[in-house]
């Protein structure tokens, strides 16, 4: 005979394949679901909340959800095995009556939070906090217990609570840049930091370093390219942490065949919901597609991918890199006067609006009037820094243009040393 425990584990288990079924098969009951259930949390059983998650990707992006095609992907992902999945998709049995089952997984969800909740307060209650606050803290869990459409709106001191969980600064590790570069702006959570180079100047390269800080800080990151192949973007960050990459494999998560921003949602979605996403990069933002059955010009396709990139970023409180092809080289600059500036991104000035920071990179060996050659024999070409001095052939110059707080250090230039060992700092000083 079973125990009660075991007994309540059973229910549950079925309860949550059964709701998972129905959702699968049925898009009504699918949105009764998410309007009832507390998110994700009312699923505990395995990897039940990772396969709702992507049900829920799929309706809020307004996509088809073919049961065959969603039960291939909890099997591809890993969630469950052939089995389980098949054993999950013939839990419905073409049923009306499914909002009871439903309402009885919310109640079960209900009843784990105030289990904990009870627990939380009685170690409340043994502070030397007054009965009217430990009052209060029980009515605040006891009003989350309730089941039912998850409310739509938050309390002043909700918000207040919550701010130091959201926009957290992510430091690189590097102190130039986490204490006088990012320190304010540009690698906050719910931001988007843009990076504006042109082409052939370093604009992966430089992305791929960064992303090989991330890594090393323990945080996951989700690369889209749009103009290369996964590939290229894993063998610079190899290049980066060498042996190391090993170490973060299962955080660095590489797309190579998403085109348009419908897709790049998608996936995104289902990466946040199976894994946990930190930081996302989209290489680059002029590539992004958008398909909304008509010819859309440049400035209008650019304006509505950022837009909507930015609502990813804020939504799920993310940062944002979004690297931006520069327009053509005018003719008649000469030098340093090729550098970009935050307005030659192309198309939409909506970059400008969105980013918190806006950086700029620029290799100097580009343009035959930096190059310099030694008059000593067998001396290595050099090109010129941005104060004229000689540096190495393989200098990349990265520095703030643009930032929403106020930045001492804007048009500095941090120095990079590009080789086959990847992206370096070369220096611990601005220029």
């Amino acid at each position: 005979m079973l125990e009660a425990e075991d007994r309540r584990y059973l229910d549950a288990k079925n309860t949550e394949e059964y709701v998972l079924s129905v959702c699968l098969h049925n898009d009504h009951a699918l949105a009764k679901a998410m309007n009832t259930l507390q998110s994700l949390r009312d699923f505990k059983i395995g990897n039940n909340s990772k396969a709702f998650g992507i049900l829920q990707n799929k309706y809020q992006s307004g996509k088809d959800i073919d049961p065959t095609v969603i039960c291939d992907s909890w099997i591809d992902l890993g969630i469950y095995t052939e089995a389980e999945a098949k054993s999950i998709v013939g839990k419905w049995q073409g049923d009306t009556d499914y909002e009871p089952k439903i309402n009885e997984l919310a109640r079960i969800g209900g009843k784990r939070k105030a289990k904990k909740d009870i627990v939380k307060l009685n170690e409340f209650a043994n502070t030397d906090s007054d009965p009217e606050e430990i009052a209060r803290k029980a009515f605040e869990f006891a009003t989350s217990w309730n089941v039912g459409a998850v409310k739509k709106y938050k309390t002043a001191f909700e918000v207040h609570n919550e701010k130091d969980n959201r926009g957290e600064f992510l430091h690189l590790g590097v102190p130039l840049l986490d204490d006088y570069i990012y320190r304010h702006a540009g690698l906050h959570k719910g931001t988007v930091k843009s990076s504006i180079f042109r082409s052939k100047h370093g604009k992966t390269r430089s992305s791929c370093w960064e992303v090989a800080q991330h890594l090393r800080q323990g945080r996951t990151v989700m690369y889209f390219t749009l103009e290369g192949q996964n590939n290229d973007i894993l063998g610079n960050v190899k290049q980066i942490l060498k042996d190391e990459w090993r170490e973060y494999g299962d955080h660095f998560l590489l797309v190579d065949n998403a085109f348009d921003i419908d897709s790049i949602e998608s996936a995104f979605i289902e990466a946040e919901f199976t894994q946990g996403v930190d930081v996302v990069i989209i290489d680059y933002l002029q590539e992004v597609q958008l398909n909304i059955g008509r010819w859309v010009g440049d400035n209008e396709r650019i304006t509505e991918t950022c837009r909507r990139l930015t609502q990813i970023c804020t939504k799920y409180d993310v940062l944002m890199n979004l690297l931006s092809q520069v327009t053509t080289t005018e003719k008649g600059k000469k030098g340093y006067a090729h550098v970009p500036e935050v307005h030659d991104a192309y198309g939409s000035k909506q970059i400008i609006k969105a980013s918190s920071m806006i950086i700029v990179g620029f290799r100097p060996k580009n343009f035959d009037e930096l190059i310099s050659q030694p008059n000593i024999p067998g001396a290595k070409p050099r090109v010129k820094d941005p104060e004229g001095r000689d540096a190495p052939m393989s200098s990349v110059f990265i520095k703030p243009a643009l930032s929403r707080k106020k930045l001492e250090y804007q048009h500095r230039w941090l120095h990079f040393i590009d080789s086959s060992d990847g992206l370096k700092l070369h220096s611990q000083n601005l220029i």
